[in-house]
């Protein structure tokens, strides 16, 4: 598999980390004690814009850095193949 595609598609995995990270850490933080299923529930009825907006902006970022990364990655090893090559 070439970079341009390994890239973005590990930035788009690691992209759900970042309402999943919010979702945990506000569990954490909770005063009051709920079942992570209560919680979630809760949390998903009053804050789904503000986690569909953080895992879909982190989803396109980091799939989009994945893409100039990745790409940028594959033109360096056809260049050192070239060198090796010659």
């Amino acid at each position: 598999m070439k970079n341009s595609q390994l890239y973005p598609t590990l930035g788009f995995l690691i992209g759900w980390g970042s309402p999943l990270g919010a979702l945990m850490l506000r569990y954490i933080a909770h005063p009051e004690p709920l079942s992570p299923y209560g919680f979630v529930a809760r949390e998903w009825e009053s804050n789904s814009f503000f986690y569909w907006y953080m895992l879909v902006g982190t989803c396109l970022v980091f799939t989009w850095i994945g893409v100039i990364l990745g790409s940028h990655a594959d033109r360096e090893k056809e260049k050192h193949l070239e060198r090796i090559g010659s």
